[in-house]
């Protein structure tokens, strides 16, 4: 379990190379690795954003890109489950649907 957690850090920090030295989208990874399901509220405390910028640089662009899923469905209060959660739930129901 912790080598895919490991290997679910590395794929999701990957697909984020190319940013900005000083781009928080690193740290923000690391933030979804450690709490997979996480509001926006929550990652802005813990990275020193503002939600604005942590909503549209960060957690909709992992969402494009596949790292992170939008839980909610709406359009305030969202939650976003991160890159080895997500990714770990849908091999499991792949696994119990076949």
């Amino acid at each position: 379990m912790l080598f895919d957690l490991e290997r679910d850090w590395f794929a999701a920090r990957s697909a984020i190379v190319g940013r900005h030295r000083n781009s928080r989208a690193a740290a923000a990874i690391d933030h979804l690795t450690a709490a997979p399901l996480v509001s926006v509220t929550t990652l802005t405390s813990g990275l020193g954003m503002v939600v604005k910028h942590a909503t549209a640089l960060l957690l909709n662009s992992f969402a494009s890109a596949g790292i992170a899923v939008e839980m909610t469905h709406r359009s305030k209060r969202r939650g976003y489950l991160g890159w080895p959660a997500w990714h770990r739930y849908a091999r499991d129901a792949a696994a119990v649907a076949a």
